[in-house]
């Protein structure tokens, strides 16, 4: 499990999540990662709270879009 803290509307949010990439799922050797995000918890970044449940779909895949662009860079 990961943490990622990532800023959604102006809010700062830390993100604990398990992040798994399989590079070339296809083996044709140029088919696109396939990206899987399980979004464990999403607290704010001043207090350990987990308000996963508070938040809207679209919040959520939005945060999960962000998350997977910043685990491009490990």
């Amino acid at each position: 499990m990961g943490l990622y803290t990532v800023k959604v509307y102006g809010v700062e949010l830390d993100v604990y999540a398990d992040v798994t990439r399989e590079k070339d799922p296809l083996g044709t050797g140029d088919s696109p990662d396939n990206v899987e995000i399980d979004i464990i918890a999403i607290e704010p970044a001043d207090c350990a709270v987990d308000i996963t449940v508070l938040l809207s779909d679209s919040v959520v895949e939005k945060i999960g879009q962000i998350v997977m662009e910043e685990s491009n860079d490990e």
